[in-house]
């Protein structure tokens, strides 16, 4: 909590915010107080500025006091295992080397869908991150992003996914937009001066051509942590995009690291994919590496696949043509694959709080029907690449469960397949991170 105040024997105005419990130890005082203006009307304009800096500084005292105390209190644990793993030489003792995992989710950016996405006006969709959630609410066309988290007590606006609603805290009916708050009964809440003080946590949100990207405190701008390359790539497509034609979410049993590794090599599809996708004749393909997102493409052996992409070139308003299959990687959690260039598939893994599971919600995408006549035709094609795409990913989520526990780590491959660059990148970029953090 906030308010202005004025100091005995001092001029002008000043803002007191009163220090989190939980920091009063560290920074040993139970409020700040910092100087605002010596015009009271000035100082109303820029209360709300200063007040976020105190609030981000609080932030980012409490991230690096728990990566700290964390650190503190696996030393000895991870010191055994180390001492156990050189002298027994079994994966049962080696040392975990936990990612910071909850600094990738703040500190990147995230594509989490597309404006088709979120057509109706109150339009939303729930992306979790641990033990986090955040909302990406239509508000009236106006897109914004914010946790799923009323200040007040804590209660989630919403828990059902993928609908329609007001931002409305079902407890006691704080209600929220991007430009204004509602608080019931406000006359009782004494120490809030202004109302439009009192705001969920709101995250960045930035749009490429109708991609949407979140982010809470970004490492990168947007344009740097993708590449001149992949955003002129991402915009094509963007543009191409028309409807959202399914959303399905798949639970994997497994570590996040797991599911996206696994998305990312080619390898096991003639094992696990025998009648999905191997039939469309994949093979090694290539792949295309940058700071923080990979490509991977390869032509496609099926006659089938391609006498019909010559049949939907015609019915189909293509703006970002290619042949074969391609995959396009943007880590940390994020897919967007074709095949043909006839629909686009984006899968968003989330990880789960307890270390073992992972949400993986995948959209198809349609592209501009170029008449109305072929638009029963395109919805059974849809409706059958949509099926396809499910049967997929449950396989996949299926095999990641044959994975065992603890077997994941950051070092590059021991046993590495040419098939397998894509998940070599991936460990790279975590390495990567980790090394930003000690800097």
């Amino acid at each position: 909590m906030s308010r202005i105040i004025q100091r005995n024997g001092r001029k002008g105005y000043y803002l007191q915010v009163v220090v989190p419990r939980e920091l009063r130890e560290i920074i040993r005082t139970s409020a700040i107080v910092r100087k605002l203006s010596d015009d009271k009307d000035e100082s109303l304009k820029i209360k709300k500025q200063v007040e976020e800096q105190i609030i981000n500084k609080f932030d980012e005292i409490k991230f690096k006091h728990k990566f700290k105390k964390n650190a503190s209190n696996n030393f000895i644990d991870e010191s055994l295992k180390r001492k156990l793993y050189e002298k027994i030489g079994h994966h049962f003792f080696e040392p975990s080397n936990e990612l910071n995992e909850k600094g990738i989710v703040l500190s990147y950016w995230h594509c989490i869908g597309h404006e088709v996405d979120f057509k109706e006006i109150n339009s939303y969709q729930i992306i979790k991150f641990f033990n986090a959630e955040v909302i990406v609410h239509n508000y009236r066309g106006k897109l914004w992003a914010f946790e799923n988290c009323c200040p007040h007590r804590g209660a989630k606006f919403l828990k059902k996914n993928l609908s329609t609603a007001q931002i409305t805290c079902p407890y006691h009916g704080w209600t929220f937009t991007p430009y204004s708050s509602y608080i019931p009964r406000k006359d009782t809440f004494p120490e809030i001066n202004s109302i439009s003080e009192v705001r969920p946590k709101v995250w960045k949100i930035e749009n490429i051509n109708g991609f949407i990207f979140i982010s809470y405190k970004p490492l990168f701008t947007l344009h740097d942590q993708l590449g001149k390359e992949v955003v002129n790539i991402i915009s094509e497509i963007g543009q191409s995009i028309n409807k959202n034609y399914s959303s399905q979410e798949i639970i994997f049993n497994c570590d996040w690291k797991i599911a996206i590794e696994n998305a990312l090599e080619p390898y096991h599809v003639s094992f696990v994919h025998k009648d999905t996708l191997a039939p469309l004749g994949i093979s090694d393909g290539k792949n295309i590496f940058y700071d923080w997102a990979s490509i991977f493409k390869d032509k496609i052996k099926s006659k089938k696949v391609k006498n019909s992409k010559k049949i939907f070139e015609k019915m189909l308003n293509i703006k970002y043509n290619f042949d074969g299959y391609w995959s396009l990687y943007l880590y940390p959690f994020s897919m967007i694959s074709s095949t043909e260039a006839t629909t686009f598939a984006h899968q968003f893994y989330q990880p789960y709080e307890n270390g073992n599971k992972t949400s993986c919600l995948t959209k198809l995408w349609c592209l501009e029907t170029a008449k109305d006549q072929y638009e029963e035709t395109l919805n059974n094609f849809y409706k059958s690449v949509s099926e396809t795409n499910l049967k997929i990913f449950q396989e996949d989520a299926e095999i990641c469960s044959y994975v065992n526990e603890g077997m994941w780590n950051k070092k590059p491959l021991f046993f590495k397949s040419t098939l397998e660059a894509k998940v070599d990148h991936f460990r790279n970029c975590i390495r990567k991170f980790e090394n930003l953090l000690k800097k």
